[in-house]
């Protein structure tokens, strides 16, 4: 897929249940920033969240950060799962599984991509406080392309999903 944009702008969620997630965070960010034509132009605050699907674990610490980017979603992809291994993020077979660290590509732009390794907007993230919370506190009018909806009308909507902001800032 060829893009005509220069530069794109990507919020990004950041996750980690596992190890010291503040630390975690501190240097995933860092070596998000050290990316090839990548800038991080701003960063939510930091929440603390219960796990939603597999319930038997610690609670996620979880952000979101936003980015500019030259490189396109794939490529982009391809090194925050890079980023992921390196800082210690084992592949389970179990799903939902504790993590010292997740990245996960939640709008690019405005951009709607689905191929066998990429969905943009993340399919899930309308369902998700501790994905759209982090990303109000940066943009709250950013309209999700598909639902045509501003981020922060469609958080309003979801319930019973416990999230703290922490004491901590990035």
């Amino acid at each position: 897929m060829t893009l005509k944009l220069n530069k794109y702008n990507v919020f990004i969620s950041i996750g980690s249940n596992i190890g010291d997630r503040f630390k975690n965070f501190q240097d995933a960010i860092c070596k998000i920033e050290n990316l090839e034509n990548t800038k991080v132009i701003q960063k939510s605050n930091l929440y603390e969240t219960e796990p939603l699907e597999n319930k038997n674990q610690d609670s996620f610490l979880n952000c979101a950060i936003k980015i500019e980017t030259k490189m396109e979603p794939n490529e982009l992809l391809l090194n925050l799962q890079k980023i992921e291994r390196l800082l210690g993020r084992v592949k389970s077979n179990i799903r939902y599984a504790p993590r010292t660290l997740d990245l996960d590509i939640i709008f690019f732009d405005n951009l709607i991509i689905k191929n066998k390794k990429l969905e943009i907007p993340h399919p899930k993230a309308h369902k998700r406080a501790f994905v759209l919370r982090p990303i109000c506190d940066m943009e709250k009018n950013f309209v999700h392309p598909l639902l045509n909806k501003k981020v922060c009308e469609i958080l309003i909507q979801i319930k019973g999903q416990k999230i703290e902001k922490w004491h901590q800032d990035l």
